[in-house]
């Protein structure tokens, strides 16, 4: 099975220009994060957790790209 409990998205970009995309979006509901220098999301992984990032526009300069890491907390643990 899944042991993914807590996703995270750690963005390490600076002075982003929300017009060249890259924002991590909720999908219900509805909800999008420009990338900001130095933000840590977190959130729990489960069936309706759907979410995705948007492609960063061609022509962002190569200086401004959308820089970030994510991962997973895994547990066998499902209470967790």
């Amino acid at each position: 099975g899944d042991l993914r409990r807590v996703a995270f998205v750690w963005h390490l970009t600076g002075e982003w220009d929300e017009r060249s995309g890259g924002d991590l979006v909720w999908c219900s509901p509805h909800r999008r994060f420009a990338p900001s220098f130095n933000t840590l999301f977190l959130f729990p992984v489960h069936g309706a957790s759907h979410h995705f990032v948007q492609p960063v526009a061609a022509g962002t300069p190569r200086a401004h790209r959308r820089l970030a890491i994510n991962g997973w907390f895994c547990c066998e643990d499902e209470a967790w």
